[in-house]
């Protein structure tokens, strides 16, 4: 059955667990047994007739460079694995139009990004207050605010992971007709706190009305008070794209970390998203490996390994 013929919805089912088998029957019975217990229900979520998410449909190409992957199984500590991944957040930056200042690194989603950049903006909230809190722990920092219009629900789950809580998350009126932060009220916001730096989360693209944050005047408002500029453009940064809709991001390239997922528009296999990080050395401080001798890299290849939550 192709793909546009498989229904791109199906009601939920449930079936008794497999138990684990004494002996292996080997990989072709194997994939004849996927084939006969799962293959009628799964959904088409990649075919031209799914319209329930913003799900990518994984083109020839992209496949074929997932086969790669597996197929080689590299570490992300190799040397040219490294070299791989900088070279695509290289032409990332390009596809994007993006300063070479932003350093980029993949991870499994939105939702991983959107946690890096934070992660990362708590570390500057902590370094503008003269705390460390990758040394001595987020209690040192003391409440934070994250102040952002229409926040993903991946923005909240960020700050509980981050040790920060969903109540440091303050969503901020909208523009009439809009998802669209209101500039005005964020800015009354802002000068209510002016002892304290805060986080606000930009969006390029509301999950429900694919607003757009005007970007530019977040930037001139952190020109007059003191904020980390993170930008979750889950699938709105591929605006910058189109010469009809690269309006909608001005401003993006001077964010302090971007969040994006290329299992979208961009059309890879789940997972894949990207961070891009204007500042290094505050998400290594963050994510290195620290009492791992074996794991440090005296090369110039950048150690990926030491800027996200994962290690391989």
């Amino acid at each position: 059955m192709r793909i546009n013929e498989r229904p791109a919805g199906l009601p939920p089912t449930t079936h008794p667990l497999l138990d684990l088998p004494e002996q292996g029957e080997g990989g072709c019975a194997a994939i004849e047994a996927f084939a006969a217990r799962y293959y009628d229900e799964l959904t088409a979520s990649a075919g031209p007739r799914s319209f329930g998410y913003v799900v990518g449909g994984t083109t020839p190409a992209a496949v074929a460079g997932d086969w790669l992957t597996a197929a080689f199984d590299q570490d992300n500590g190799e040397g040219m694995t490294a070299h791989l991944e900088t070279e695509a957040m290289h032409m990332l930056r390009q596809l994007f139009r993006l300063p070479d200042d932003h350093t980029g690194v993949f991870v499994s989603g939105d939702t991983m990004a959107n946690v890096v950049g934070l992660a990362t903006g708590r570390e500057w909230l902590g370094q503008q207050s003269g705390v460390h809190v990758a040394q001595d722990g987020v209690a040192a920092l003391g409440p934070v605010r994250i102040l952002s219009g229409r926040p993903h629900s991946s923005i909240y789950k960020a700050a509980t992971m981050l040790g920060l809580g969903r109540s440091a998350v303050v969503e901020v009126p909208y523009l009439p007709q809009t998802e669209a932060i209101d500039p005005d009220v964020l800015e009354r916001l802002l000068q209510e706190h002016t002892d304290k730096p805060c986080i606000v989360v930009g969006n390029a693209g509301t999950v429900n009305a694919t607003s757009f944050d005007d970007l530019e005047t977040l930037v001139r408002l952190r020109e007059k008070h003191n904020f980390w500029l993170h930008v979750d453009s889950a699938f709105g940064l591929f605006a910058a794209c189109s010469p009809i809709y690269s309006a909608l991001v001005e401003g993006l390239g001077a964010a302090d970390s971007i969040a994006v997922d290329a299992h979208k528009w961009l059309n890879v296999p789940y997972d894949c998203g990207v961070v891009f990080i204007r500042h290094p050395d505050l998400q290594r401080d963050v994510f290195v490996n620290a009492n791992a001798p074996y794991l440090r890299n005296a090369s110039d290849v950048i150690d990926y390994m030491n800027r996200t939550p994962e290690a391989s």
